[in-house]
């Protein structure tokens, strides 16, 4: 596995979407990276809806029809992207420490899988939006707010493997 949902043909939704420069442009710097990060068993589809909590604990990890073999960035990407949408740029690096903390090692590759996490959303934003803003219970969440995120998220991610 080299990108979250693989089910799903993201690069045939940019394909057939208005032309959006940023993703163009991010679809290309991704195409001439491939990373040799260790595999090993991945969630796949990792992002808050997928997560169920007692208080400030994780209590499960749901939805695995996506699960594989894969780097771990696949899913740090992933979770990070669903973060700095919902939350802004900021929460991604409360996902980053903390997962750094719990794998005790820094994460390998980490703009590559964001960039790439960040090109396995849809084009508009569209019917993630709803999805989105239904999980986290938060009406705010529109389709504008999370596509200008995942945009910036996404241009940090460029600027970073520059």
């Amino acid at each position: 596995m080299r990108r979250p949902v693989p089910d799903v043909d993201f690069d045939e939704l940019r394909a057939q979407a208005r032309p959006q420069p940023l993703l163009a442009a991010a679809q290309r710097r991704v195409a001439a990276l491939e990373p040799d990060d260790p595999v090993g068993f991945v969630h796949g589809d990792l992002w808050a809806g997928n997560t169920l909590w007692r208080g400030a604990t994780l209590a499960a990890v749901i939805d695995w029809d996506c699960a594989g073999l894969g780097p771990a960035g696949v899913d740090i990407g992933s979770l990070r992207c669903d973060a700095a949408m919902c939350y802004g740029l900021e929460a991604a690096d409360h996902v980053l420490g903390g997962w750094q903390r719990e794998a005790r090692r820094p994460a390998r590759s980490l703009a590559y899988w964001d960039a790439v996490a960040a090109l396995c959303t849809p084009p508009d934003i569209d019917w993630f939006a709803g999805a989105i803003a239904d999980m986290n219970g938060r009406p705010d969440l529109t389709k504008e707010l999370l596509r200008q995120r995942r945009d910036a998220f996404l241009a940090d991610a460029l600027e970073r493997l520059r």
